[in-house]
């Protein structure tokens, strides 16, 4: 367990990981095609799903990601369990939701298999992830953030296939920023407030010891997870934003966005528009909901 240095952080102290995680399992069937996965997530909105065991006490992680190297390979018969990872990392109910930050920051993991009560039947008690995490840092209720709301129509997609699909059909338009200044416990109640786990950092930032320039980065939940570990919430933005961060034209094809992705293990992928800025985001379930049409 690690010790926590800011008071936002005293929220994961006192609180335990079943006051947070999502109650339940979303299970897939290990012989699940990999297309039946990913329209498992997309529906869910979720980025991973879990082979679990008959007894209930183990669980492989199949991720976002996972699925989509698999659909990158061009091998339609491969399975959920072709592609399933080591064992989900686990966590009791009771323990303390700092417990939680330090395993899934020193693991570099998102998800968290909660353990069944001692009195349950052996079947996991849910799932804890780091979206689950920066609510409460932010102190916010996950019951509540985790609540999907109704967003602007998007145009359907027709195409079935990564390689006939533009980044520009499916990504979310437009994109949320923050200054660079802004403190990291701010930049996590805007990904709680809007159900996001992808910020912008985009404005005038200074050099060390040097001039202001015009930068924009992203930070992602999984940043904001490692920055808490180490009692840096309050620090800005710009200091732990990816300022080269993963882009490409809106018009490219999405298989070349998914390689990227793969390439990088990064969620999400920045559109550049006609006019040389940053026009939207693209991320794993927009991928996810191509490859399930497959």
């Amino acid at each position: 367990m690690t010790t926590l240095h800011t008071q936002t952080d005293s929220a994961l102290v006192h609180r335990t990981v079943d006051q947070a995680m999502h109650r339940g399992v979303t299970p897939c069937a290990s012989e699940a095609p990999v297309a039946a996965v990913a329209a498992t997530m997309a529906s869910h909105a979720i980025h991973a799903a879990a082979i679990v065991s008959p007894a209930g006490d183990r669980a492989l992680a199949v991720s976002d990601l996972d699925v989509i190297r698999a659909a990158l390979s061009d091998d339609a018969r491969r399975t959920a369990a072709d592609v399933a990872r080591e064992p989900m990392p686990a966590i009791a109910a009771g323990a303390p939701l700092a417990t939680a930050l330090a395993l899934m920051a020193t693991q570099d993991v998102a998800h968290l298999l909660v353990s069944p009560e001692p009195d349950a039947d052996g079947w996991p008690a849910g799932v804890i992830s780091s979206f689950d995490l920066i609510s409460v840092l932010a102190g916010r209720d996950p019951a509540l953030t985790r609540v999907i709301r109704p967003g602007p129509a998007r145009p359907l997609v027709s195409a079935t296939t990564l390689a006939t699909t533009t980044v520009e059909a499916v990504m979310h338009p437009g994109v949320v920023h923050c200054a660079p200044s802004t403190p990291l416990v701010e930049v996590a109640g805007t990904m709680a407030d809007l159900r996001l786990h992808c910020v912008a950092v985009a404005g005038v930032g200074r050099r060390p010891g040097g001039d202001e320039h015009f930068m924009w980065g992203l930070v992602g939940d999984m940043d904001i997870v490692h920055a808490a570990y180490r009692g840096e919430l309050d620090v800005p933005a710009a200091t732990i934003a990816a300022t080269a961060p993963l882009a490409l034209a809106q018009s490219s094809d999405l298989r070349r966005a998914a390689a990227l992705m793969t390439e990088h293990d990064a969620t999400h992928v920045a559109a550049i528009g006609r006019s040389g800025l940053p026009s939207g985001v693209v991320s794993t379930l927009d991928v996810l909901r191509v490859v399930a049409a497959g």
